[in-house]
């Protein structure tokens, strides 16, 4: 009370102190009920913990699909008309598609297809395989694969090294690839491997078309002849005095120098003079 008797006003409670109050007042009110509640929250927590596994990142399968088609043997134009023009009138007619994006390049094209999110990626990709099996016989001849993948969240690396040594690596892909890369895919449960810093041995051969055409050089006869002279082809097996022999023919040329004096006409005319290697 003040000096003149009037008792003076009590302060307001504040919003969390009713809310207290109420939840004391249903707890005393409705015991069980309350107990009930909290018991459910328990069980709830406790299903959690044992059904949710536990991941760096959750799967989510992306809407994404690419078709990539290594073709190293044209240009960019030659590789848009021949190759990427059939695919994306025959990609386009693919249910949900959403966008579709090309790029090509003198050694490959890509080409990647964006779907609406909630679709079955599974279906969607047997669909795009599908399409890209009708057109095959429209793309080249020497278009030997195509590879059709989606991405998800799994598809991260799990685990990543790196190779040191006191020589050089940048020539060390075939070494690499045979004694580390392909053990590592035979394991259990691991579905990729890739090899990053070094690249594989390739030799380049850029034809000169004004040479050609004074040598009067078919360029498809020419990729044609260079295929069939670069397979090994079984023949079968050998009966000999009882014993049994595998037989092939070694078609393979194994040295720069040998790429060089591959004849490309019957008039004795070799790559070297038609073609810069």
């Amino acid at each position: 009370m003040d000096t003149n008797g009037v008792p003076e006003p009590r302060p307001a409670e504040s919003n969390k102190t009713q809310a207290g109050h109420r939840l004391a007042e249903l707890s005393i009110r409705y015991p069980v009920t309350v107990c009930m509640i909290f018991v459910s929250f328990i069980v709830l927590g406790l299903v959690s913990v044992t059904k949710i596994p536990l991941v760096l990142t959750p799967d989510i399968t992306f809407p994404f699909i690419g078709v990539w088609v290594p073709y190293p043997n044209a240009t960019p134009g030659q590789i848009q008309e021949s190759i990427a023009k059939p695919l994306e009138e025959a990609l386009s007619t693919v249910p949900h598609v959403q966008r579709l994006m090309t790029r090509s390049s003198d050694r490959e094209v890509f080409i990647g297809m964006t779907f609406d999110w909630g679709q079955d990626v599974d279906w969607l990709r047997s669909q795009v395989r599908e399409k890209v099996e009708q057109i095959r016989k429209e793309l080249p001849d020497d278009v030997d694969q195509i590879f059709v993948r989606n991405w998800s969240t799994n598809d991260e690396p799990v685990v990543e090294g790196q190779i040191a040594s006191g020589r050089d690596l940048r020539n060390a892909y075939d070494f690499i690839d045979l004694k580390i890369k392909k053990p590592l895919e035979r394991l259990s449960g691991v579905a990729e491997v890739e090899i990053w810093g070094v690249e594989r041995k390739e030799i380049d051969i850029y034809l000169r078309l004004d040479d050609l055409k004074r040598h009067h050089v078919d360029v498809s006869g020419l990729f044609r002849k260079m295929d069939n002279a670069n397979l090994n082809v079984s023949l079968g097996r050998v009966l000999d005095g009882g014993l049994r022999y595998g037989a092939i023919t070694q078609g393979s040329m194994s040295s720069l120098e040998a790429i060089r004096n591959f004849p490309v006409n019957d008039g004795g005319i070799r790559l070297a003079e038609v073609a810069d290697i």
